[in-house]
């Protein structure tokens, strides 16, 4: 299921960055195309499209937000954000409805509010705190400066449907430009917060875009102010260079990101959802990509401990498992790979284990009982292995594995 999750975001950026190409830049930039029958005949093809992704990605958003709900073992999380997609839907079924819409954006800020203190609680492992080093730092600091962006950018629009049913609600012009700073800082807290591998790709495309947007703003600063907050309401209200290097740092680290391991590629597929959402709450669309991209950064903090080492592990080295062999993913969170002996070989059924890579001690298990063939580890092989895992919880990684 971990790899359905990575598939369908990444299909979902795809669609989205193209209703973003030939949706939301295009329509912008058409007045300053040519007023020719070609050109317009290509324009209208391009809008055409471009609606075509926009109904695609919101069909594959309601569609991701279901799926990480199913994957999350937090009962009332889960059902949040099944809550939270159903009124989605209902709001893309009825749009205009500015009750619907209050609630919708209730249900969803409340969504993501308990997505991060979900997360940050599922790190704690003792009393001590110690496990908070998952989530701790720059990576919690970025988290909680985008869910307080998204909420300063979701007020006023907010404000504005409650104000036509004659709903009173307290004005907050400072709120926008709030939530922009706090935008400027995720982006420019991306790559320290997630610490891509090094890529010499990144910093190449980086470059190149940085260098282009800086073109763009010397050559028509009106241009690059008006899409920006058509696009992802942005006033750019800081000094240009503020944000040339915000974006520089920001595409680095989404694209290295692209270029890890699953966890690192999810990670990059929500932070290009949020960058496509920008701060336009007045779109359900572009909300729930805000929502899914946030959901998609802290997924394997969403899940309990022992399910979190799995999935820190499983992204390198494997070692084959064959009959009466545990192989186990072998990362900074795991301890070297145990080979079990055959149960035949070992007299009174007791299994002698022994570190793969050496050692000089024995470790004697309980039998585990070993299902399915070569390759294939058993449910109880693996909840005795990890036993704070509960029994769906194993099950269910038994089958993402």
């Amino acid at each position: 299921m971990i790899l359905q999750v990575n598939r369908l975001a990444s299909a979902l950026v795809v669609v989205a960055l193209v209703e973003f190409l030939l949706l939301r830049l295009l329509i912008r930039l058409g007045p300053m195309l040519p007023a020719r029958a070609e050109v317009a005949g290509l324009a209208q093809g391009a809008v055409f499209a471009g609606t075509a992704a926009l109904n695609l990605a919101v069909i594959l958003a309601i569609a991701g937000l279901f799926l990480v709900a199913a994957l999350t073992p937090h009962r009332l999380l889960a059902g949040w954000v099944a809550l939270t997609a159903l009124a989605a839907l209902a709001l893309k079924l009825a749009p205009g409805a500015d009750v619907l819409f209050i609630v919708y954006s209730g249900l969803a800020l409340a969504a993501m509010v308990m997505v991060l203190v979900v997360a940050a609680a599922r790190s704690v492992t003792g009393p001590d705190l110690t496990g908070l080093k998952d989530l701790s730092g720059l990576s919690f600091l970025l988290a909680g400066c985008f869910l307080a962006a998204t909420v300063l950018g979701a007020y006023p629009v907010v404000a504005a449907s409650a104000a036509r049913l004659d709903w009173a609600l307290p004005v907050a012009p400072f709120a926008p430009f709030a939530g922009e700073a706090l935008a400027v800082v995720v982006a420019l807290l991306t790559w320290a917060a997630y610490r891509p591998r090094w890529s010499r790709s990144a910093v190449v495309v980086a470059t190149v875009l940085t260098a282009l947007f800086l073109a763009l703003a010397l050559v028509r600063p009106w241009l690059v102010s008006t899409l920006a907050m058509w696009t992802v309401t942005f006033s750019l209200f800081l000094p240009f260079p503020v944000y040339a290097l915000a974006l520089g740092l920001f595409v680095y680290g989404v694209a290295a990101l692209a270029q890890g391991d699953l966890d690192q590629r999810r990670q990059a597929y929500g932070l290009v959802l949020i960058a496509l959402a920008g701060l336009k709450w007045d779109y359900s669309y572009l909300s729930l990509l805000s929502i899914l991209g946030f959901m998609l950064l802290t997924f394997d903090k969403l899940q309990p401990r022992s399910v979190q080492l799995l999935l820190q592990g499983a992204q390198t080295t494997v070692f084959p498992a064959q009959v009466g062999d545990v192989g186990l993913p072998v990362s900074r969170f795991t301890q070297p790979p145990v080979q079990i002996a055959h149960p035949p070989q070992v007299a009174g059924g007791d299994l002698i284990a022994s570190p793969a890579a050496g050692g000089d001690g024995s470790l004697r298990q309980p039998p585990i009982d070993l299902q399915g063939g070569a390759g294939l580890v058993g449910f109880r092989s693996l909840r005795q292995a990890f036993p704070l895992l509960s029994a769906d919880h194993a099950a269910r990684s038994v089958g993402d594995l």
